[in-house]
């Protein structure tokens, strides 16, 4: 995992000192922070309340260094559990048919709520290993904490970009993990992948910040338009 270089806050901080001095830069940070974490802290809450009930770790935000692979990369947090239950319910279809993908799944947080829709296969995609072997260590900590089988989780760490898609219906979820650039190249991908293999697929979309990559895509409508989070699916379905 590629953590945030320290030189790049030394250096936001030196720009910052000669624009605003001494005394601005520490009223604007100190600002910032009080803001930051009382917006954050109810959902740092309910996070910490979750595990510690299931033995997970799941709380807790992740930025990575942008440079190398990830340069394109969001920083890694928890959706808020509520968006995650009303965004796959948007899905009508059987879950037991669908294998599920979470690309950019972080520690796991929306594999654990899938685990419990019991969806055919379960699969999360996350470009960094540390962070995706903490999530299969929360897999397995939920499963057994609530009695479910976890052998139909499988944690991969690879690029999405390259990972090939599942052949079956299926349902993709993304919490904005990457940039629009990274967007522009998976929906090129899923449009491939449903002309050679026209099928049942799904995409859920929360923090939908580049939903404009979706809504131009002539393979994909909406069945789901919502302030939170945005639910396609294929034109294939009839």
């Amino acid at each position: 995992m590629t953590l945030l270089d320290p030189r790049v806050l030394v250096g936001k901080a030196r720009r910052s000192i000669r624009t605003r001095g001494w005394g601005g830069t520490l009223l604007e940070a100190l600002t910032r922070s009080k803001r930051s974490r009382a917006r954050r802290m109810p959902r740092y809450v309910g996070e910490l309340f979750f595990d510690l009930r299931n033995g997970t770790r799941v709380r807790g935000i992740v930025r990575f260094e942008k440079k190398g692979v990830f340069e394109q990369a969001f920083r890694c947090e928890t959706t808020p559990r509520s968006w995650v239950g009303k965004a796959l319910s948007e899905v009508t279809a059987d879950s037991a048919r669908y294998t599920f993908v979470d690309i950019g799944c972080g520690r796991g947080f929306v594999l654990l709520q899938a685990l419990r829709r019991r969806y055919h296969r379960i699969v999360g995609i996350e470009l960094a290993p540390q962070i995706a072997a903490e999530a299969r260590k929360n897999v397995e900590a939920y499963a057994r904490r609530r009695g479910l089988a976890a052998g139909s989780v499988e944690v991969v760490a690879a690029d999405a970009t390259t990972w090939e898609l599942p052949c079956e219906p299926s349902v993709l979820y993304f919490a904005n993990p990457f940039s629009r650039k990274i967007f522009e190249t998976m929906i090129r991908r899923i449009e491939e992948s449903l002309r050679r293999n026209p099928r049942e697929l799904y995409v859920v979309y929360t923090f939908p910040e580049s939903r404009q990559v979706f809504d131009d895509s002539p393979s994909l409508e909406t069945v789901a338009d919502r302030k939170r989070y945005v639910v396609y699916r294929s034109r294939a379905i009839v």
